[in-house]
């Protein structure tokens, strides 16, 4: 190899050294925007919700938590503790929350703030898996990056990496650290959350059936007909 060649080669590998952190700074300049669109959509969260706490009571959309994370929330507010089978098989006795009471959070409002952007990037990688794909959960024989799954704590996501986080465990990877964990919880004022993270760009990702998988019929039995189908 002569010097010209090797110049030719070096003159390459920083075109491509440039192309990739042009790359990088894009992907992080869309990270950035959506982290201001979702602290924008936390902030009018925190509005809503004063609001309706000086008006002494929840609004009249509030609706409170079936099933399993009807029982979660009976243990009181903040971030539920990671349910492991045991915890959950003893829960499927549990009765209903009484929709008379307040409905409690589960989880956080930072934390419904981020889960429907969750939900459509989960939903995309199952989606988008490639055929020939029969990976399952760690926990089950699902499919990976199931929903289901995700509902029952079997994964979290992690907003930081985009990323599962397998139960019981902090980080989503060996390579990877101060993840932030998103998981599934039935907040009160769900519906306009959802409402709210279309407006700030929920939706992009050409998942089909979006607003199903937000709205999954276990919990909100009412937006679905008798035969199974979503009307929304």
């Amino acid at each position: 190899m002569n010097q010209d060649q090797v110049n030719r080669l070096f003159g390459a590998i920083s075109e491509l050294n440039t192309r990739v952190a042009a790359i990088r700074a894009d992907i992080n300049n869309r990270f950035n925007t959506q982290e201001q669109r979702l602290t924008s959509l936390q902030n009018r969260m925190r509005v809503l919700e004063d609001t309706a706490t000086r008006l002494g009571g929840q609004p009249a959309a509030a609706r409170a938590p079936h099933g399993r994370d009807s029982a979660i929330a009976n243990q009181g507010h903040g971030l539920a503790p990671h349910p492991g089978r045991d915890a959950y098989s003893g829960q499927q006795g549990q009765p209903l929350a009484d929709p008379q009471n307040t409905p409690r959070v589960v989880g956080s409002g930072e934390n419904a703030g981020f889960l429907p952007f969750a939900i459509e990037l989960i939903e995309r990688k199952r989606q988008r898996k490639p055929p020939g794909d029969n990976r399952t959960c760690y926990h089950c024989p699902k499919e990976t990056f199931s929903l289901e799954c995700f509902r029952e704590d079997h994964f979290r996501w992690c907003r930081k990496h985009q990323r599962p986080i397998i139960a019981d465990h902090e980080l989503c990877g060996r390579d990877y650290k101060d993840c932030l964990h998103v998981k599934w919880e039935v907040h009160p004022q769900w519906a306009l959350i959802v409402e709210m993270s279309f407006t700030a760009g929920l939706g992009s990702q050409g998942v089909q059936n979006l607003r199903e998988k937000l709205f999954p019929r276990e919990h909100f039995p009412e937006k679905y007909n008798n035969d199974g189908t979503f009307r929304g």
